[in-house]
């Protein structure tokens, strides 16, 4: 009703926040089990997944721009088509993005490139660095590294992740690059 004091609103902006992120947590819990019991049925349509990927990138601009983070998305300039399901590669790239936004310094890349009838999706950022012993247990649930313990989070994300991709029949894999950021690297399958 556009009646409330300017306090009011702000209230109401975080009350719509938290309720938001709650029924996402819900949602990747439900996605999760989902995921483990099988139940999770994928549907597979042919998509750009350069126009997609930007799709997906626009619903993040405005909290990278307010948390005042470097986003860069570096494409080839040709088509990359792929049959994948939608809702799911949305859900992996919003996953990585969310933690990237979440942990990273200033940087997040996101990279797109086309390689041996595969497509990979790379994603960069200047946060601490996960020791490359962890790097396996990161995907397994409710896995949390004790330096992020105080961020908000329930650990599910990267393994709900995981299980997308491998219904993909892709991979997913995290290492450090040379100039010591964190990436993600998923790869798959154009057909």
């Amino acid at each position: 009703s556009n009646d409330g004091s300017k306090q009011t609103k702000d209230y109401l902006n975080i009350i719509n926040k938290n309720t938001q992120r709650l029924l996402d947590l819900s949602n990747q819990l439900l996605d999760f089990r989902r995921t483990e019991t099988k139940g999770f049925q994928l549907n597979f349509v042919k998509t750009d997944v350069l126009l997609w990927t930007e799709n997906i990138l626009t619903r993040f601009y405005k909290s990278f721009e307010e948390k005042d983070k470097d986003l860069q998305f570096i494409k080839p300039d040709y088509p990359v088509e792929a049959f994948i399901d939608r809702e799911a590669f949305a859900k992996i790239t919003s996953n990585l993005l969310t933690n990237a936004l979440k942990y990273s310094q200033k940087i997040i890349r996101v990279e797109i490139k086309i390689a041996d009838s595969k497509f990979t999706l790379t994603v960069t950022n200047d946060g601490v660095l996960i020791p490359l012993n962890q790097k396996e247990r990161i995907f397994t649930p409710f896995y949390r590294l004790k330096e992020n313990e105080t961020l908000p989070g329930s650990g599910i994300g990267l393994s709900l992740v995981q299980s997308l991709i491998d219904l993909h029949k892709g991979t997913i894999s995290y290492t450090h690059t040379t100039d010591g950021m964190n990436r993600f690297i998923v790869s798959l399958p154009l057909g």
